[in-house]
């Protein structure tokens, strides 16, 4: 495959992906910013750098493989509408209310989605949209929804551990204490970055979607939750399991490594005949 042209081309008029790729790269700098900041203030920068500023790498790859995809086109010259749409987005973005970046994004991700012909910036609008979801998205849901999420979380746990459960604690299973589900314990984080992977190895595998897909959605997603109700569900065994693994970073790492591996797996067997067709 060749490079993208934006390699070769030092000179001429700015195409219609350069505007939009420049316009992601600041609308999402600027949604991570407080982030970043934040996670240096309380790491350093070089541990804020080796923890990719507690953003998941996830995130950061999706977002890379975006701006790849759309960076490649190169049929679209700016039309009048594009400079109207990037000049709103703009102001979003200029607001001091960093979340808003990821309204402005959503909504240029739309506007390609809806607008554009080529394949090039369909793919990548649809990375960065499904981006959004693990970092605003997901996160605005669970604080409209989270104690519906999170009772019926607790009863998954209470179920595998086979005790007692009320809103969103449950008993640890020697009866020494109770495990309270909160928020930054949701499935839902798990769930928003696993669907993220999923979608991003869709596009680079540039499958066509059909109704199957909505199976293999399912068993990403679901593997996601499983997860992540296997790990409270062992957390829950006795506060000395609790305390061992909550806020622990290995144990954090470990989990994490599985659900990506899950994840991948499971993606990459659904697109097996689109990756390997060439080899």
């Amino acid at each position: 495959m060749a490079g993208p042209p934006y390699l070769t081309r030092l000179s001429g008029p700015i195409r219609q992906a350069e505007l939009f790729a420049a316009l992601y790269v600041l609308g999402c700098l600027n949604g991570l910013a407080v982030q970043g900041a934040l996670s240096v203030s309380q790491l350093g920068w070089t541990e804020a750098v080796l923890a990719t500023f507690q953003i998941s790498a996830i995130v950061w790859i999706a977002g890379a493989a975006g701006i790849f995809f759309l960076l490649h086109d190169t049929t679209g010259d700016i039309r009048l509408s594009d400079l109207v749409v990037g000049a709103g987005f703009l102001l979003l973005v200029m607001l001091p209310f960093a979340q808003l970046s990821w309204l402005a994004v959503t909504m240029l991700s739309l506007y390609i989605i809806y607008t554009s012909s080529s394949g090039w910036l369909r793919r990548g609008a649809i990375i960065l949209l499904v981006t959004t979801i693990p970092v605003f998205w997901g996160g605005l849901l669970l604080d409209l929804f989270s104690s519906r999420i999170l009772t019926l979380e607790a009863s998954m746990v209470s179920w595998v551990l086979g005790t007692p459960q009320s809103g969103h604690l449950v008993r640890f299973a020697d009866n020494s204490g109770t495990l309270a589900i909160n928020p930054g314990c949701s499935s839902v984080v798990n769930i928003s970055l696993a669907f993220l992977c999923w979608v991003t190895i869709y596009q680079w595998a540039r499958h066509r979607w059909s109704a199957r897909d909505i199976l293999w959605c399912g068993l990403v997603c679901g593997s996601a939750i499983a997860l992540n109700v296997l790990r409270l569900s062992i957390m829950g065994l006795s506060h000395s399991h609790y305390t061992a693994i909550h806020g622990n970073l290995l144990a954090d790492t470990i989990t994490n490594t599985i659900l990506l591996g899950l994840v991948i797996t499971i993606s990459v067997l659904s697109v097996r005949h689109e990756l390997f067709s060439s080899a």
